[in-house]
This record gives C-alpha cells, structure tokens and sequence, in this order.
C-alpha cells in the first residue's frame, strides 16, 4: 500500500472541516498537503532529535526499517534519496544501512519459515518419495533466479517483419526460447512448473513473477521464489569464477544472461552425454539399430551444441 498522511489544522476533524471547506475544498486541502508515510515520519520526528546526536542516530535507524521494507528497488532508491536531504546523512551511508538491514530482514524471515516447515514436519505425515523435489544443479538455481528477477526487463532489440521496425525482446522471452531450442529444460518437476508458468504468462504485461511465485499455492515454489528473490541470492560462483563482479546485476543483463544460460547448457550437457552413450551401448547389444541411430543423432547435435558453448565459454564450463 502506499499510506498517505494528512494533519488537518488544530481543533479541527474530518467531518468538521470538510462542512468549513466545502467537497472541493476539503478535496484541494488534501490533495496539497498530504504526504507520504516516511517522509511525514521523518520530518515529525526530526523536531524532537535537534542538537541531540544520539536521539537523530536512532531517528535515522528508525526511518532504515521503514525503507528497508520497501519491495520496489526504484522506489526504494528514491526514497533513500529524499531520507538523505531531509536527515542531512550521506546517501551513501542510508544505502549502506538500508542493505544491513534488508539482510535481517531475509535473515530472520528465512529463521520463522525454518520453524514453521518444522512445526508442520511435525504434525504433517511424511511426503512420499516420488513427489519430493530432485535436488537442483546450482546452475538450475541461477537461471531460475534471474527469470524470476528479471524477466519482463527489456534484453535486446530485434528487426522486425516492417523496415525500420524494431521487436524489443525480454529476459524471459529469450531464456525461455534458448532452452526451448535445445530442448534442455530440466528434468526437475519444480523447474519444469516454474518454466511452464512463465512461458504461458509472457504475453500478460500484468503479469509480475516475483509476486505470482512468492504466494504461489504450490508451498514449495513459494518457498523456492522466496529465496531465490532473497538479498542473499545476490552473486552467483557460477560468473565470479572467471574475475570480479562489480556492476549492478540489471545494468550488464545483456552480460550475465547470455552467460548464464549457457552455463546452464554445458552443465546440463555434461550430465547427458554419458547417459546417451549408454543408451547407445545398450541399443547395439539388443541389436535394435533404429534405436542406435537416434541415440547417436541425439549425442551428435549435443556435441555440436557442447563445441559451441566451449566456444564462447573460453572451454572453462566444459572442464
């Protein structure tokens, strides 16, 4: 929700001064002195900390929980910005403490879902086997973070059909279509819902994955969004094996996406040759050629596809 606060004059409640103002009137009033929740706050406390440091040092923490649990990154840099002229603190320093404390945030919400998947352990029956989620290749991991994350944010732009035309391609559309297109989609069934959900919601401009998977009713793809979307989730090994990280993730997506899928393909890759070979092996013994034949079409276009990719990954992921 975004609160809005309205101080009406001394002596004065809403049913009284909107009989003195008139609808209109009552209506301009509101309109230009309302105010947001943490700048009312902040401008409100800041009356009684003048001359005291400490008393300010602890207005300032306050208005940090405030801000910190703001979910929308711009909205939250603004707001940090406004914070920063009106407590007369280095932005600098509030980004700092916005980021402690948006870590003990996820820090103490991952601690209560612990003890409420415990709780439920408890007095839940075991989960069959069959049903319980693979575990997921850290690869899996990334690439499932960065869709969620980033998947309505704009890529690249392609020509389109008309001269002149430009097609703007998102995140999720090309991470979608590249997985597609080597018919690599995981074989993980929590990965696969996931996958699906996404492809099917591309087309939706409402559509907003980080909220549609946090309260997701599946409790485990909400348990799975919620902390892949953490503040902890935020460098993946995955690139920083090959140099430093620095950049903001969404300002080099035209980077780490390209990266990352590929990663994900060479790992997977590496998982499926083997299994094919012994496909292969097993088709010749029972003397079921036709079947050799397609295993080994399937082992050829994924080694073209792993010669690619050790192309453009300098060798490293195919080590």
């Amino acid at each position: 929700m975004n609160v809005k606060v309205l101080l009406l004059p001394t002596g004065e409640d809403p049913d009284s001064y909107a009989k003195k103002m008139g609808a209109s009137g009552f209506t301009n009033y509101i309109r230009e002195n309302e105010t947001d929740f943490i700048q009312f706050k902040t401008r409100l406390l800041l009356k009684s900390t003048e001359n005291d440091p400490v008393a300010k040092a602890r207005l300032i923490s306050d208005v940090i929980r405030s801000v910190a649990v703001i979910p929308d990154t711009i909205i939250r840099s603004v707001y940090i910005k406004e914070c920063s002229k009106l407590l007369d603190v280095n932005e600098e320093v509030l980004y700092n403490e916005v980021q402690k404390q948006k870590r003990k945030q996820s820090d103490d919400f991952r601690a209560n879902g612990v003890r409420e998947q415990s709780r439920k352990a408890a007095r839940q029956p075991e989960i069959p086997k069959e049903i319980q989620p693979a575990q997921f290749l850290e690869e899996e991991l990334v690439f499932l973070r960065f869709l969620l994350k980033f998947c309505n944010f704009p890529l690249f732009e392609l020509e389109g059909e008309t001269p002149g035309e430009t097609e703007l391609i998102s995140v999720g559309e090309f991470m979608i279509s590249e997985l597609e297109k080597d018919d690599l989609i995981s074989e993980n069934e929590l990965f696969r819902k996931i996958f699906q959900e996404v492809k099917e919601n591309l087309e939706n401009k409402n559509f907003d994955p980080w909220k549609y998977f946090i309260y997701h009713p599946n409790g485990e793809i909400s348990a799975l969004a919620t902390n892949l979307l953490s503040e902890k989730f935020i460098e993946s090994n995955i690139w920083k094996r090959g140099g430093g990280f620095t950049e903001k993730e969404d300002d080099i997506l035209d980077l780490l996406i390209p990266k990352i899928i590929n990663e994900y393909k060479a790992r997977k890759i590496r998982l499926m040759l083997p299994a094919i070979e012994d496909e292969i092996n097993r088709a010749y013994l029972e003397n079921d050629f036709d079947r050799v034949i397609d295993e080994q079409s399937k082992y050829m276009n994924l080694k073209r596809v792993e010669k690619d990719l050790s192309e453009k990954l300098g060798n490293r992921a195919m080590n």
